[in-house]
């Protein structure tokens, strides 16, 4: 005599359970998720609307998004960076500028917009070889030095902090982008260099080393000395 009433029972509860979990599977999608929780910056008047984090969530000093529109053109090609502490570093910004890869600043909340570098970082490129890549290093070296010495003749900026995060390669095309401009020689300054066999040296040196501070060409205190003669600001 119990059977109708569990099978109502059991009806009853099939009616429910889909309100019951239907609001979690909505979410299932992570990208959905980041979607929604990216937010939109107003940079000098201009709506920067993102898309993807590029940075993980850890990353102590500063955020970079993917822009999904800037100033209502849609996949502009451009990334936002916005520091989590300290001020903008005038020396980034001048070297940016240099190099053409900046697009705007903010100081007010600390953001700059720039170009985004298509490819995967010569890091990444490296992985999983157990020789540590040295084929690939043979091939891309001597490419990675011709775009470092491109980039000092037309511009008159050397990089000195060629370390294999800051070496951008698109496999697709095979242009090489160098990022991270913080460290760098001007033209007319001691250790300013713009011929690619000379700095094929340096890259010997510093990619056979593990990526951090410590592996760039130049150090920090030289490229600060050289680049307060060309700013009345610090950084």
């Amino acid at each position: 005599m119990r059977f109708p009433s569990i099978t109502l029972s059991l009806f009853a509860l099939a009616a429910v359970l889909p309100n019951i979990y239907a609001a979690p599977f909505q979410y299932a999608d992570s990208a959905g998720l980041q979607r929604r929780a990216a937010p939109t910056f107003h940079i000098k008047g201009k709506a920067a609307v993102t898309a993807a984090r590029l940075t993980p969530l850890a990353h102590g000093k500063s955020t970079v998004y993917r822009l999904a529109s800037w100033d209502g053109q849609q996949n502009p090609g451009y990334v936002l960076k916005i520091y989590k502490k300290g001020t903008l570093r005038k020396v980034e910004i001048d070297g940016l500028e240099r190099v053409k890869q900046l697009v705007a600043v903010d100081e007010t909340l600390k953001a700059i917009v720039m170009h985004e570098a298509e490819g995967v970082t010569l890091k990444k490129l490296l992985e999983g070889h157990t020789t540590g890549g040295a084929e690939l290093l043979k091939t891309w070296k001597p490419k990675i030095a011709a775009e470092a010495a491109h980039i000092a003749k037309t511009y008159g900026i050397y990089h000195i902090d060629l370390n294999k995060d800051n070496i951008i390669i698109d496999l697709k095309t095979g242009r090489i982008t160098l990022v991270d401009w913080e460290h760098y020689i001007l033209e007319g300054h001691p250790g300013f260099k713009d011929d690619a066999a000379s700095i094929q040296k340096d890259l010997d040196v510093v990619l056979s080393t593990p990526s951090s501070p410590a592996s760039s060409i130049g150090s920090k205190k030289s490229h600060k000395s050289h680049k307060s003669t060309d700013s009345t600001k610090k950084d």
